[in-house]
Protein backbone atom coordinates (compact mmCIF):
# COMPACT_ATOMS: atom_id res chain seq x y z
CA UNK A 1 0.00 0.00 0.00
CA UNK A 2 1.66 3.28 -1.08
CA UNK A 3 2.15 6.03 1.45
CA UNK A 4 -0.27 8.87 0.97
CA UNK A 5 1.19 12.33 1.17
CA UNK A 6 -0.82 15.47 1.67
CA UNK A 7 0.39 18.78 0.28
CA UNK A 8 -0.53 22.25 1.46
CA UNK A 9 -2.56 22.61 -1.74
CA UNK A 10 -4.47 19.41 -0.94
CA UNK A 11 -5.43 20.66 2.50
CA UNK A 12 -6.27 24.12 1.11
CA UNK A 13 -8.62 22.62 -1.49
CA UNK A 14 -10.19 20.31 1.07
CA UNK A 15 -10.71 23.20 3.49
CA UNK A 16 -12.32 25.32 0.78
CA UNK A 17 -14.57 22.39 -0.14
CA UNK A 18 -15.66 21.67 3.44
CA UNK A 19 -15.35 25.06 5.15
CA UNK A 20 -15.64 27.52 2.28
CA UNK A 21 -19.33 28.26 2.74
CA UNK A 22 -18.89 28.84 6.46
CA UNK A 23 -15.60 30.80 6.40
CA UNK A 24 -15.15 31.96 2.83
CA UNK A 25 -12.58 30.50 0.47
CA UNK A 26 -9.63 32.69 1.44
CA UNK A 27 -10.12 32.21 5.20
CA UNK A 28 -10.44 28.44 4.66
CA UNK A 29 -7.09 28.50 2.79
CA UNK A 30 -5.49 30.45 5.66
CA UNK A 31 -6.74 27.87 8.17
CA UNK A 32 -5.27 25.07 6.05
CA UNK A 33 -1.89 26.78 5.66
CA UNK A 34 -1.69 27.48 9.40
CA UNK A 35 -2.50 23.85 10.24
CA UNK A 36 0.11 22.54 7.81
CA UNK A 37 2.74 24.77 9.44
CA UNK A 38 2.31 22.65 12.57
CA UNK A 39 2.41 19.29 10.82
CA UNK A 40 5.37 19.99 8.56
CA UNK A 41 6.54 16.59 7.32
CA UNK A 42 4.77 14.65 10.07
CA UNK A 43 1.33 13.05 10.08
CA UNK A 44 0.65 13.87 13.72
CA UNK A 45 1.50 16.55 16.25
CA UNK A 46 1.20 16.65 20.03
CA UNK A 47 -1.71 18.71 21.28
CA UNK A 48 0.43 20.42 23.91
CA UNK A 49 2.25 22.34 21.15
CA UNK A 50 -0.90 24.34 20.47
CA UNK A 51 -2.20 27.47 22.13
CA UNK A 52 -5.91 27.60 22.89
CA UNK A 53 -6.56 29.74 19.76
CA UNK A 54 -4.60 27.32 17.60
CA UNK A 55 -6.47 24.40 19.14
CA UNK A 56 -9.76 26.05 18.12
CA UNK A 57 -8.60 25.90 14.50
CA UNK A 58 -7.92 22.18 14.89
CA UNK A 59 -11.36 21.64 16.43
CA UNK A 60 -12.84 23.33 13.36
CA UNK A 61 -10.88 21.01 11.07
CA UNK A 62 -11.95 18.05 13.20
CA UNK A 63 -15.64 19.00 12.80
CA UNK A 64 -15.38 18.43 9.03
CA UNK A 65 -13.19 15.35 9.33
CA UNK A 66 -9.88 16.72 8.05
CA UNK A 67 -8.05 15.90 11.28
CA UNK A 68 -8.71 13.57 14.18
CA UNK A 69 -7.23 12.92 17.60
CA UNK A 70 -5.79 9.97 19.44
CA UNK A 71 -4.39 9.34 22.89
CA UNK A 72 -1.27 7.55 23.92
CA UNK A 73 -0.38 6.55 27.46
CA UNK A 74 3.16 6.31 28.76
CA UNK A 75 4.36 5.33 32.17
CA UNK A 76 6.49 7.82 34.05
CA UNK A 77 8.24 7.62 37.41
CA UNK A 78 6.57 5.53 40.10
CA UNK A 79 4.29 3.76 37.61
CA UNK A 80 2.05 6.74 36.96
CA UNK A 81 0.37 7.05 33.59
CA UNK A 82 0.78 10.15 31.49
CA UNK A 83 -1.73 10.69 28.69
CA UNK A 84 -0.51 12.34 25.52
CA UNK A 85 -3.01 13.72 23.02
CA UNK A 86 -2.18 14.02 19.31
CA UNK A 87 -3.77 15.54 16.23
CA UNK A 88 -3.58 13.46 13.05
CA UNK A 89 -4.18 14.37 9.42
CA UNK A 90 -7.06 12.42 7.91
CA UNK A 91 -5.27 11.93 4.60
CA UNK A 92 -8.00 9.96 2.85
CA UNK A 93 -10.65 12.58 3.64
CA UNK A 94 -8.29 15.40 2.63
CA UNK A 95 -7.48 13.76 -0.70
CA UNK A 96 -11.14 13.01 -1.39
CA UNK A 97 -12.30 16.57 -0.64
CA UNK A 98 -9.34 18.07 -2.53
CA UNK A 99 -10.22 16.05 -5.63
CA UNK A 100 -13.86 17.14 -5.43
CA UNK A 101 -12.79 20.79 -5.15
CA UNK A 102 -10.32 20.41 -8.02
CA UNK A 103 -13.09 19.00 -10.24
CA UNK A 104 -15.36 21.92 -9.34
CA UNK A 105 -12.56 24.39 -10.14
CA UNK A 106 -11.99 22.72 -13.51
CA UNK A 107 -15.71 22.78 -14.31
CA UNK A 108 -15.92 26.48 -13.46
CA UNK A 109 -12.86 27.26 -15.57
CA UNK A 110 -13.67 24.77 -18.34
CA UNK A 111 -15.13 27.28 -20.80
CA UNK A 112 -12.22 29.71 -20.55
CA UNK A 113 -9.63 27.02 -21.31
CA UNK A 114 -11.25 26.24 -24.67
CA UNK A 115 -10.66 29.78 -25.92
CA UNK A 116 -7.14 30.03 -24.54
CA UNK A 117 -6.00 27.13 -26.67
CA UNK A 118 -7.48 28.31 -29.97
CA UNK A 119 -5.08 29.51 -32.65
CA UNK A 120 -7.45 31.95 -34.32
CA UNK A 121 -5.08 33.21 -37.01
CA UNK A 122 -3.44 29.89 -37.79
CA UNK A 123 0.26 29.31 -38.04
CA UNK A 124 1.58 31.64 -40.71
CA UNK A 125 -1.27 30.65 -42.99
CA UNK A 126 -1.39 33.53 -45.41
CA UNK A 127 -1.13 37.21 -45.63
CA UNK A 128 0.19 39.93 -43.46
CA UNK A 129 -2.11 39.18 -40.53
CA UNK A 130 -0.98 35.57 -40.25
CA UNK A 131 -4.01 34.02 -41.88
CA UNK A 132 -7.72 33.97 -42.16
CA UNK A 133 -9.17 37.36 -42.98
Amino acid sequence: MPLTTVSVEDLERAAVRLLGERLGAERAREVARKAMEFFGYDDSIPDNKLSSKERDVFYLLEEVGLVSTFEDEVYVAHGKKWRLHYWVLNKDKIKEAAEEEKKLEEEKNGGADVYENLDFWGEGGGGENGGGV
